[in-house]
């Protein structure tokens, strides 16, 4: 007669076995992440996957436009000239370098700080 002890938990009551038995019914469900949030459908976690797609697009473009603003350089002297076109064909134009040199700065600043505000959402957004 082979005689067998069961395992406590510390608390002087045994360990349920068949719960850590392989293909039991409680190992058979969907286990908890280890962060506490119940996984999610397949389709609900694509859409999270295109979600972050489209924040990496913006920020590339972001990145791009910057980068083409910075490109341009300004001197004192009417060698430059900003046009602004609105979707009637309506046209503002000058070549004053001050306005010229002042836009662009406020733009540079705005499009740093959107980037900043993308790359944040990014870094904060969980699948």
């Amino acid at each position: 007669m082979a005689t067998s002890t069961a395992k406590t938990n510390g608390k002087g009551k045994a360990a349920d076995t068949k719960a850590s038995q392989p293909g039991s019914p409680t190992t058979a469900k969907a286990n908890p992440q280890p962060n506490g949030i119940e996984p999610t459908s397949i389709e609900e976690k694509m859409q999270r996957i295109e979600e972050l797609k489209g924040l990496s697009g913006k920020r590339m473009l972001t990145v791009e436009t910057l980068n083409n603003l910075k490109t341009f350089s300004f001197a004192s002297s009417e060698s430059a000239q900003l046009v602004i076109k609105d979707s009637e064909g309506k046209e503002f134009s000058t070549f004053n370098s001050n306005l010229i040199g002042l836009l662009t700065e406020h733009l540079r600043i705005m499009l740093e700080q959107k980037k900043a505000e993308i790359e944040a959402a990014i870094l904060e957004y969980s699948l």
